[in-house]
This record gives C-alpha cells, structure tokens and sequence, in this order.
C-alpha cells in the first residue's frame, strides 16, 4: 500500500537543515577569503616592493642599486628619458673605469614620469649625483590634447606618486578617486601587471609587456634592434613615423601643461641641487625634415632658454647620427647605440662651449667641474653654466 503525503508534508520531510548551514558557512568563508586577499594584495600594492605595481621601474632600480653597492664611492649620473633613450644609450661599451652613466630609459617616459622616477630614486635613497633629461618636441608639442600624462597607467602608482604628478591631471579629484576605487579590487586592476610578472605567455601578443624589462641589461640599456632593415622595411618605418608625428611636428605652439612639467621637473633638480644636461637624441634627416619652420624654432628657443638656467647644460645631438643607424628615423639600432654613447660620454667630459650664465662671459675652456654636469658627491660646488652645445 502506497502512502500518500500532502505537498507540504512532503517538502518538509527532504529539507536537510545541516547541509543549509554548510552551505551558508561555506558562502561566508568565501567572502571572508576574498575580502582578506582583496586587502592583502592593496597592501602590497600600496606599501610594498614598487615591482608588484611598476616592474619596468623596478628592474632599473634594482640594477641601479646593485652597482651603488659594487661602488659606493663612485657618483653615478643618471639618464632618464623614453624608449629613444632606453634603447639608445649603452653605458657598457663604455670602458669599465670610466663608467659612470646608468640607463633610467622608461617606454614613453616625458618630463612628468622623469619627474616620478627621480623622486622615486630619492625615496630609495639613490640619489643621482646629476641627471640627463631627454628633451624631445613631440613631448611638448600641443596637439589634439594629446598630452602625456593620459598614457599613464594609474595602477604604476600609488599614493606617494601622486605628489609628482597630480598637478598635471586633467580632473586631480577623479585621478584619486580612480586610484581608489582600483585598489578596493586589486586583483582584477593589476591582472595584466601579475600575469607580466608570473605567466607573460598566457597573455594575448599586444599584453605582454615583460620585454620592457626582462632583456635589461646591468647597466639599464634595453637592446634595440640588431641591424638596420632593409631600404623598403626602412620606407614603411619611417611612413608610419611621419604619419602619427608630422601632425606634432607642425604645432604652432606648445603644450602649456607639458611646458610647465618640464620647467617643473628643472625646478625639482635645481632644489634637490642635482646637475642636469637637457638631450635631445638623434633623429634622421628625414624626421628633421617633418618640423614644420615655426615649431623648429620655437621649440629651439625654449631648450637654449632652459639650458641658461643654473645647473642645466642642454645637448643638442639631433644631427650626429647617420640615418642608417636609424630605422625609423628615431630610434638607434644596437651599432648607433654604441657609436653615440661614445660621442655623448665625451660631450659630457667636454669642457668646450661652457657659459656662466650669472655673469653672461663665455670661455674657451672650463674645469670639467664647471662643465655643467657635476658628478662631485653631495656637498661640492654646484654647477652654475653652460649653454646648448653639439655631440663632436
């Protein structure tokens, strides 16, 4: 005989009140678990090793510390700029005795990110004993509102960045609050930086970003391309180029928020009392030939007025580079990497085209510590000259 049970009987009877409460408990471990790794991981972010949010940065300072430790009495300059530099500046091939030069060549990195890096530096306790900023027009160019401080990536920094660069922000308040609101899910915002770190080849090709810094050398050169491409590969190049930085080249005037970043970050270095040396990289005849009359000159101009400040030297080494050795017009390859270092170590010793730019008097020769790039330690004469001169 078959039983009969009403529907509510029934549902009664196959309840399991135990199961519910491992289903509940099971759900609230869970949250716990992921509230405390969400916190943990903003923690790190924010306050520990600068490599879990910039490890582009990160591997630059670890070798810059490593060869302060090999020598501590040796004064370091450092060079801070963008791929142009990074790829451009081979303090290797240097003789071992005379290298006192180190790479901070960031990808994309202008006045503001140069700022970043030196105040970073400082922080570590690394503090340059001078500095050479690259100086490069399109960087300051206006154009389209193309500034920048938009291809900053907020999840690089943290709080203590924001002192550098905040003033540079478009909207400062939705800078922060967007910084904020990325560290309360700290793990989806810095899924791309952790997978670069841990497991780059999971990563689709145009994510990967480990070879910014993985192929870094001990003295901070991220090797360029190997040889110069063929004269059509070489055509398509230097196309491209024209096409994405004619319309900067042309500006008619500047961008008041990349001048002003500019003249800050010379500001910054004149209170820190660190020597600067202002360079303007090489560029092939064709790249110099997309400079529209006006912007050439102007832009001119502002670099010989900011090398007449005290303690700046400006470089000019646009020209002294064949066009072969740039396959883009640009950039050097490896072989013009070595053969600039070279001329650039010696312009950098060079006591010629010096200028005390308190008195107006120029001379013939100077002390190599009047040449506008101290490299005495913390408490020597800092330097007062020196006007824009050429590479040998």
């Amino acid at each position: 005989m078959i039983s009969r049970l009403g529907p509510h009987e029934s549902k009664c009877q196959l309840k399991n009140p135990k199961s519910a409460d491992r289903g509940r408990q099971a759900v609230a471990v869970f949250l716990v678990a992921f509230l405390v790794s969400q916190a943990g991981l903003f923690l790190l972010v924010e306050f520990g090793p600068v490599g879990l949010r910039d490890p582009e940065y990160a591997a630059k300072e670890r070798r810059l510390r490593c060869i302060r430790e090999r020598t501590p009495s040796r004064p370091i300059v450092v060079a801070f700029g963008s791929s142009r530099l990074a790829g451009g500046l081979r303090p290797d091939v240097l003789p071992a005795d005379e290298r006192a030069l180190f790479n901070f060549g960031l990808v994309g990195a202008a006045p503001v990110t140069q700022r970043l890096a030196i105040e970073r530096l400082m922080r570590a306790g690394l503090r340059p004993s001078a500095v050479v900023l690259e100086f490069w027009p399109p960087y300051l160019l206006d154009f389209n509102n193309v500034r920048e401080f938009d291809r900053l990536d907020p999840n690089r920094l943290n709080a203590a960045d924001l002192s550098a660069i905040s003033g540079y922000a478009t909207d400062p308040t939705g800078l922060v609050w967007q910084l904020r609101t990325r560290r309360l899910a700290a793990t989806f915002a810095h899924r791309f930086v952790l997978l670069n770190l841990l497991a780059h080849c999971w990563l689709p090709f145009e994510q990967r970003q480990a070879f910014r810094w993985r192929p870094v050398d001990e003295w901070g050169w991220l090797p360029s391309a190997e040889s110069v491409p063929g004269d059509g590969a070489r055509a398509a190049r230097l196309a491209q180029a024209r096409q994405y930085y004619e319309p900067f080249l042309t500006a008619d005037r500047l961008d008041p928020i990349g001048e002003q970043a500019f003249a800050d970050l010379l500001d910054f270095c004149a209170d820190a009392r660190i020597p600067a040396v202002l360079l303007w990289l090489p560029e092939s005849s064709e790249f110099r030939s997309w400079y529209g009359p006006h912007t050439e000159s102007l832009v001119q101009r502002r670099i010989e007025e900011w090398s007449r400040r005290p303690g700046v030297r400006g470089i000019d080494a646009r020209a002294r580079q064949v066009a072969a050795r740039l396959p883009d017009g640009f950039h050097l390859d490896r072989l013009g990497a070595t053969e600039f270092t070279h001329r650039l170590a010696v312009a950098l010793q060079s006591s010629s085209n010096c200028r005390d730019s308190r008195e107006g008097e120029t001379t013939a020769s100077c002390e190599s510590k009047r040449t506008g790039l101290s490299v005495h330690a913390g408490g020597q004469p800092w330097t007062r000259c020196c006007v824009i001169s050429d590479i040998p």
